[in-house]
This record gives C-alpha cells, structure tokens and sequence, in this order.
C-alpha cells in the first residue's frame, strides 16, 4: 500500500498543474498540534504533540469530469512525552507511530449544471456553505478527519434547493475516534464511534465492522448489511429561510433522521437566526443492535453585532443515540462532550465570539448538560452518572497572514461520572498552528 500511494503521489506531481485556482491543480495544508499542559489524574491525557500533511489534486475539468487525490501523512514531532498520558486522538496509529493514507480518491461527473454524481473516497466538505447541517460531523481541532466511501448523487432543483442521494459503503475512522469512543464518548457508543477504533484507524472498513466489536452480533454471527443509504434535501426558496432533510437509513441497524429549520429576522437591528432540530433515530429491519429509540429536539439562536457574535442553544434527549458512525448535528456540542446524545438530558450551550480586528479572535463557549440515564464511564458500561456535565472552552486565533493560522485554545470539562475515587476533569491547553500552501 506504501509502494502504491508513493507512485501515485510521483505521477499526481509530475503532471500537476500548479495552478493557483482553487478549481484545480495541487494544494497542501500542514497543521501542528501541541497539548501544553492538562490535569495529572489519569483521566485528561497531559502530552501528545504531532505534525500532520495533508497533499490534495484536483485535475481540471475534462468534458464534465473531474478527479480528486488526497494524501494524509501524520506523525509525532518527538515532543510526546512517553511516560505521561498520551493524546490518541492526535495520532492514527496505537502505538502513536507514523502514517500515511490515501483518504481522497475520487471521479466527479458534472452531467450539466443541475446534476452530478461522486463516486470514491472522500471527507466530509471542508468548505461547505454555513446554512449547509449535514450530521456528518466535521472536527477542526483534529488532525484527519473521518472519512467515507460511497457514490453520490446530486441534483439541483432550482437556484435555491436541491437533493442528494448517497450510498455509503466504507468508512474510515479519522485521528479523533479513539478520543470519541473513551474520552468524549465515555463508552456509551453515542460520541462517534461504537467500538475502539485504535486498530481501525485510516483504513477504510465496512459500515457494519464500525457497529459491531469483531464484526460480529451477540450471538457471534457475521454480520453482513448494505451499508448506509443517505437522502438529504435543502430548500432555501423563502429569502429568510433555510429547510433541510437529512435522513441515513443504515440497513438492517438503525434509521437518523435530522430535519432543520433556520429562519433570518431583524431583531431591534441587530442580524439573528433562529434555529430549530428535530433528530429521532430507531431500529430498523433485523434490529442487529436490538432496540433503539432515541429523538432530540433542539433551538439555537445567533445574534450579531458587529464585532461581537453571540449565540445559545438548548436541547432536550429523550432515548439514547447510537452513534458509531461519527454523526453530529446537536447545537450543544462542545470540544470535549456530546453529552446531549445519552439518555434523558436536558443540556444549553451559551458562546460568544470578539473579533479585536482582522487579525485576532476570542471565543468562549459554556455548555451544561444535565445528568443522564445512560450507563457509561469504562468499557464495561457500569458507572451510573452522579451530577451534571459541563465544559468551558476558550479559544484564541491569530491569523497574521492569508494562509497561516495560530489557535491557544484551553477546554475545563467535568464528567457527569465524576465520584470519590475518579477524578474524571479536564484542564487542557493546546497550540494548533497551521499553514495553507
């Protein structure tokens, strides 16, 4: 596989147009990650330091067509410290080695204005329009995120709406899953991911292997489904109005369903939206995860005044999620929690964001979620939850130039399964730098 990826990136290079369009032609992304400083209590991992590459071509436009290759290098920068805990979620290996992956590969067929089709590896967009919400999630503060293969379908309606319909096939858990199945997740298979990726992490595995420790159900059984079908359908015909559909029916297992309604007003001058969600997740077909019926109902509002943003959100969970596929599309996730997915939570986020200038932002973000009924904690599920969570997020950017970006961001965050004997707290400080080229 090695031998394979660096041919390919040999000939990508030697027939690249270097173009500087970002329709085409070859772009790169290098990002440092670097946790300064945690709690010393065997719950907040205190060192992890890594430097990741990502290499991206784009060909030009042919008849319609378009191909897209993209490469992941990402590997330690000899600044972990071995005898501390160490961040997993910085790295795509175990045992925190170096590794390369061929995450993009994929053929674009233009039709004609109105419909496309996709067809091979790809992420989640990283530049997609802000109204766009599909549940699946996107992680800035990671190093590779989660990736999927499926064929893709797109057709546009009119200027204002269109509809999509995908089958996803494989999935490829990103550098933060294995962060998402203990530490955010804290085992309750609601955070992103079901099973411990640490194996599984930037290879590409079916829908199924991601749901089921072994690929295998309680009985011992192989199991064997048709992947995931997506439906999505967005509307923006009213001028202040957004209305979108998201529905992934993952056969056999369990069928998500997000709607999303974000409505522009006025409000005493000042620039608002208002949002409402409604998620609801059951079982479907054989049931292979036995039954599950969860829903999630969700108001957002965002207010701006220039140069300051503020935003509160408040969820309410009836039911716990199943989650092993990294979906996101709660208004009260923080960096640290998904909490609003467990059982019977009622949970608010309020943020607020300062531009100083061009140059510099700060942002904090409160989010409380109230104590659930969802067992959880270690991988055995047997720790019942003692108070409520909370998480504080603090983060700095400085951008001095186009392509280069700074992030001091520091996260306080305490476990609802937080007792006597496990002090299960987070007072984490990270550097991210990172430079576009």
């Amino acid at each position: 596989m090695r031998i394979y990826i660096i041919l390919l990136l040999l000939t990508v290079i030697l027939n690249a147009d270097y173009s500087n369009k970002k329709s085409e032609g070859i772009s790169a992304n290098l990002k440092l990650i670097h946790v300064l400083d945690a709690n010393k209590n065997g719950f907040d991992p205190q060192t992890g330091s890594t430097v990741g590459l990502n290499l991206k071509y784009k060909t030009k436009n042919f008849y319609g067509l378009q191909a897209n290759v993209g490469f992941h290098h990402l590997r330690d920068t000899s600044l972990t410290d071995s005898d501390k805990k160490i961040a997993s979620g910085l790295f795509l290996t175990h045992d925190f080695s170096s590794k390369t992956v061929l995450d993009e590969a994929n053929i674009v067929y233009n039709i004609n204005d109105s419909i496309a089709i996709k067809i091979g590896r790809r992420h989640p967009p990283e530049a997609r329009p802000a109204y766009i919400s599909n549940p699946i999630a996107m992680f800035k503060i990671s190093q590779v995120e989660n990736s999927y293969e499926a064929l893709s379908l797109r057709v546009k309606l009119s200027d204002k709406s269109l509809v999509a319909l995908s089958q996803i096939d494989k999935m490829m858990p990103g550098s933060r899953s294995t962060a998402d199945y203990a530490l955010i997740g804290e085992y309750t298979n609601s955070a992103g991911i079901a099973i411990n990726p640490s194996q599984l992490k930037g290879e590409f595995v079916d829908i199924e292997q991601l749901a089921f420790k072994n690929g295998t159900d309680k009985n011992g059984n192989n199991v064997d489904t048709k992947g995931i079908t997506m439906f999505s359908f967005v509307d923006r015909t009213f001028s202040d109005a957004t209305i979108q559909l998201w529905n992934y029916y993952a056969h056999d297992i369990v069928n998500y369903l997000n709607l999303q309604v974000d409505r522009k007003i006025i409000l005493y001058d000042i620039d608002s939206v208002v949002k409402l969600q409604y998620l609801k997740e059951d079982d479907i077909g054989d049931s292979l995860t036995g039954n599950v019926d969860a829903s999630l109902y969700g108001i957002m509002g965002m207010f701006k005044i220039s140069p300051l943003s503020f935003s509160v959100a408040f969820t309410k969970t009836e039911g716990e999620f199943f989650n092993p596929w990294g979906f996101d599309a709660g208004f009260t996730s923080s960096m640290f929690s998904r909490n609003e997915y467990r059982d019977d939570v009622n949970a608010y986020k309020i943020g607020v964001k300062y531009n100083l200038n061009k140059k510099f932002k700060i942002s904090v973000s409160y989010a409380n979620y109230g104590k659930s009924k969802s067992f959880g904690g270690n991988i055995e599920r047997s720790l019942y939850p003692s108070r409520d969570a909370m998480e504080l997020d603090t983060v700095i950017s400085y951008k001095p130039t186009k392509n280069l970006l700074f992030k001091l961001l520091n996260v306080y965050r305490e476990s609802e399964y937080v007792s006597s004997l496990s002090d299960r707290k987070q007072n984490q400080s990270r550097l991210i730098a990172e430079y576009n080229f």
